[in-house]
């Protein structure tokens, strides 16, 4: 946002964004839900075990706690109008590729000195380097 024409240094900003998620997760623990008008709205659901009646669930009974979002619909439309998709190799195809990469580099010549290219190490034969 710095260099989108903002008067706040890149170190502002990122306070404040770092302010604002804080705050979100305080508000949501809260029970409170987050509205960014014009981006999303964050809320929390809960997954728990099944209960026969309201008296007889507790918080005991709670598996998870998620949070989710529901995207504004005009910021989810403005997002996919005129966008350009660029194809994007699987990790899987990432990979393949890297292992023939490496698979065509020459093989490194090995010395049969033990990796010792020669040269005087420093050592007068008893373990001692002068």
């Amino acid at each position: 946002m710095s260099e989108h024409g903002t008067p706040f240094s890149a170190g502002t900003i990122q306070g404040v964004l770092t302010d604002m998620v804080n705050c979100t997760k305080e508000l949501l623990k809260a029970g409170y839900s987050v509205d960014y008008e014009g981006l999303s709205k964050f809320y929390l659901t809960c997954s728990a075990a099944a209960s026969d009646t309201v008296q007889d669930f507790t918080t005991a009974k709670i598996k998870r706690i998620n949070i989710r979002t529901d995207v504004d619909t005009e910021a989810s439309a403005y997002v996919n109008t005129d966008v350009d998709y660029e194809y994007v190799m699987t990790r899987e195809e990432q990979a393949a590729a890297k292992k023939a990469a490496k698979a065509q580099l020459p093989q490194e010549e090995t010395s049969d000195d033990g990796g010792n290219s020669g040269g005087d190490s420093g050592s007068d034969g008893d373990g001692v380097t002068e």
